[in-house]
């Protein structure tokens, strides 16, 4: 239940030119033709753009799920910003589909005698986000090259196709997975912890509104901007700081390797955030 993830997800058709004259390459959003939607009752959700329509979708691991996972689908498909996309290219539903996906820190044992696994099979979806394009791709190449030595030598024993999990943990894919357990955790416990007790994006969000704030609102000067988003996220930091410690750490841990001697340091600075309790 904590490596397999259920993700129900609508298809809609959309008007082509509008696509287009929004999504398209000189339109106003070219870079967001895929992207997250957040919330505070939802799981985090997935939105890709395709030429004629868009798929939108979340999930979740199944020992996670509190309610019917398209009640929370639903949430967010109802919503205004997202109603106002719907309406700007004319979309309709389409299709409800839904499927299954591994989802874990690591991926599980790759080869054996005459197999080797790829892609979703082998457990390569992103450790962060899940993403599984761009990993099938990558492990399906060096699954063929290990495949093509192999039947040339004449030996598809799991001894000889260990190969493929050397080249595979040498790989982008390999090196994503080196802090897999770490990245999976941060995201679980604040973009999926919406169905926890503990709720990390009733907090994260509006912090997260107030920081882009000090850069993007332009109705005060800036400097009286950042003095006025600095004291609103005093009120986030108990909330933030022990989060940070411990999700945070062991992310930043395994990006600085050699240099993690500076976490100390850091850690010191961010419990000395913290807002002191009045006297």
């Amino acid at each position: 239940s904590d490596q397999i993830t259920l993700v129900p997800q609508y298809d809609f058709s959309a008007d082509k030119e509008k696509i287009d004259k929004i999504y398209g390459p000189d339109g106003v959003l070219a870079n967001a033709a895929d992207g997250i939607w957040w919330g505070v009752s939802f799981p985090a959700a997935y939105q890709v753009i395709f030429g004629d329509g868009f798929h939108i979708g979340l999930g979740s691991w199944m020992g996670q799920w509190i309610k019917n996972p398209i009640s929370y689908l639903n949430q967010l498909v109802g919503s205004k910003p997202f109603q106002r996309m719907v309406k700007a290219i004319d979309a309709k539903p389409r299709e409800v589909q839904s499927h299954l996906l591994p989802w874990t820190k690591e991926p599980i044992k790759t080869y054996t005698d005459n197999v080797m696994l790829i892609g979703d099979a082998g457990g390569f979806p992103c450790p962060l986000e899940a993403e599984g394009v761009y990993p099938a791709m990558e492990t399906g190449k060096l699954a063929a090259e290990v495949a093509i030595k192999a039947i040339s030598d004449g030996d598809t024993s799991k001894k000889a196709l260990k190969l493929y999990e050397d080249k595979w943990k040498q790989s982008s894919v390999g090196i994503e997975f080196q802090a897999g357990e770490s990245l999976q955790t941060l995201w679980k416990n604040l973009f999926f912890s919406t169905q926890s007790e503990k709720n990390n994006m009733e907090w994260y969000i509006p912090l997260h509104i107030e920081i882009r704030g000090a850069h993007y609102d332009w109705s005060e000067p800036h400097i009286v901007r950042f003095r006025q988003v600095l004291n609103r996220i005093q009120e986030f930091l108990p909330e933030a700081i022990p989060f940070m410690l411990k999700y945070g750490m062991p992310v930043l841990s395994d990006i600085m390797e050699e240099d993690a001697s500076m976490l100390p340091l850091l850690m010191k600075m961010l419990e000395n955030m913290r807002p002191k309790k009045k006297k």
